[in-house]
């Protein structure tokens, strides 16, 4: 059995885990006699070289070995689909099956001449609750319902989305599946010890407790979180500083020039008036090495996200890390997880609502520890073997017609 792996792009998120850790669980638990090759690109939108397992054929994507990095990948990825689709169709009808992790940029709008069983997969249709303007309505929208004609089987990430996608563009509920990521996709090699924690602080300089916001892109809301965390030091003197880490937060604290959303979040630090080092921490990138450590001695991280597609690695990393962790009462968390069991959520988008949640964890240390727990036995419950024996299961039902 030949099955191709399609991946016109590879995203640096949600996409691009699971192209790291679904294909490694398909090349080390998919049956002997399936040989997978890859179609895709050789760096993710930020030119960090994406990760495919050692024993399997790779070949570049017409039309080049490097994607335009963020923010510019968008323009070049919409004008390039028909290169993207026609390298697919040149080599379709040598494989068995076909899946795409990144779907939305090999689907246009003239006859589909693929001939092999096509399995999509969508992460969120998070463009519909996002402003994308002229993409929005030209691209994505267009794109979607192509994949609801064209693919012989969609996956999601989670039942919010699926809904979402069977309400809105008819997909068949019988053409779907939900197979949500594991907190293994994010946390390799993780050591949250009391040794490890201290290195990390050290390293950095951090003081001996903080809240941790990692990540903090521009859909995570990071003005949302300052504003939050303003409002809460006034009010308790037990909440402890703000460290933002990861990418992007390089740049907070600096001159240099940037994107809006970065510009957006200088103007918020600017006008709330943090104290750098003080009471606000600006990490910028942090080794994978580094990241256990980090989580492990937050007093608490927090995740204002307006959308997702699934739980976030930011959450994923809490859990295992066993940090207390506050998250948006988004649907697609709290039909996963739900509200108060394994975390704190408030409404999203409300900083007062986040402000309280964080005076919340640091009056009851106790019981965000007891939250903690369960969330780290909720994490561990389910790993990449099981999401990739969920795969499995999908291209056997499409390779035998089922």
């Amino acid at each position: 059995m030949k099955l191709l792996m399609f991946v016109p792009t590879s995203g640096r998120g949600g996409v691009s885990l699971v192209i790291r850790k679904v294909f490694q669980g398909l090349a080390d638990y998919a049956p002997k006699d399936w040989n997978f090759e890859v179609l895709g690109q050789a760096y993710n939108e930020i030119l960090e070289p994406v990760v495919y397992p050692e024993n399997w054929k790779f070949t570049q994507i017409d039309p080049v070995e490097k994607l335009p990095p963020h923010p510019h990948q968008f323009r070049f990825l919409w004008d390039n689909v028909e290169c993207f689709y026609d390298h697919l169709v040149r080599v379709a009808g040598d494989y068995d099956l076909i899946y795409c992790p990144s779907v939305f940029w090999c689907i246009r709008s003239r006859e589909w001449d693929i001939r092999t069983p096509f399995v999509a997969h969508i992460p969120d249709i998070a463009y519909d609750e996002i402003p994308m303007g002229q993409l929005l309505e030209q691209h994505f929208r267009v794109a979607t319902q192509l994949v609801r004609k064209r693919a012989n089987f969609t996956i999601f990430l989670s039942e919010y989305w699926r809904k979402h996608a069977t309400g809105v563009y008819g997909f068949d509920e019988d053409k779907t599946t939900v197979i949500p990521n594991s907190a293994d996709f994010v946390a390799e090699n993780y050591d949250p010890s009391p040794q490890e924690a201290l290195r990390v602080r050290e390293k950095y300089g951090l003081p001996e407790h903080y809240v941790l916001s990692f990540h903090p892109l521009w859909h995570k809301s990071p003005a949302t979180i300052l504003w939050a965390q303003r409002h809460a030091r006034s009010i308790s003197p037990l909440v402890p500083p703000l460290v933002m880490a990861g990418i992007g937060t390089e740049h907070l604290l600096t001159d240099a020039p940037v994107d809006r959303h970065i510009t957006e979040v200088r103007k918020v630090l600017a006008e709330i008036g943090v104290q750098p080092d003080v009471d606000f921490f600006s990490l910028g990138r942090v080794p994978e090495e580094d990241i256990a450590g980090l989580y492990a001695g937050a007093t608490v991280s927090v995740n204002a996200s307006q959308m997702e597609g699934d739980l976030s690695g930011n959450t994923f990393n809490a859990f295992m890390a066993h940090c207390p962790h506050i998250y948006s009462d988004l649907p697609v968390y709290t039909m996963r997880i739900g509200r108060e069991k394994y975390g704190y959520s408030f409404m999203t988008g409300e900083y007062i609502a986040l402000a309280q949640r964080l005076i919340d964890v640091c009056a009851d240390r106790d019981e965000a520890r007891r939250r903690a727990v369960a969330a780290y036995g909720y994490a561990v419950s389910r790993t990449v073997k099981d999401v990739a024996n969920e795969y499995i299961d999908v291209f056997s039902r499409v390779l035998h017609g089922r």
